[in-house]
């Protein structure tokens, strides 16, 4: 993990920064069909809940889920996110 962040392309890596605060994809939400799950992590400056919890409420059929983590959940807290990860591609009711 530490290796990706180091070897990233540096001009690469600030391009995409300076493109993604423009990218507004609100219009697509209602759009999509397939079950999807969107997870809020209380530890997360870059994306707050509060955030997450938003796009979740337009996208039809969502399931929305706060989690204690951070950022980089797989990484930061890999048993929080299997646990809650899991059960949904698993299939398992809310």
């Amino acid at each position: 993990y530490r290796r990706r962040w180091l070897t990233t392309d540096p001009e690469g890596f600030a391009a995409i920064n300076r493109l993604l605060p423009d990218i507004d994809l609100s219009a697509d939400y209602r759009n999509i069909r397939c079950p999807a799950l969107l997870i809020g992590c209380s530890d997360d400056p870059l994306r707050p809940p509060a955030d997450v919890e938003a796009i979740a409420r337009q996208i039809p059929g969502a399931r929305y889920v706060e989690v204690p983590s951070g950022h980089f959940m797989p990484q930061q807290t890999p048993a929080v996110f299997l646990d809650t990860v899991l059960p949904f591609l698993r299939g398992a009711a809310p």
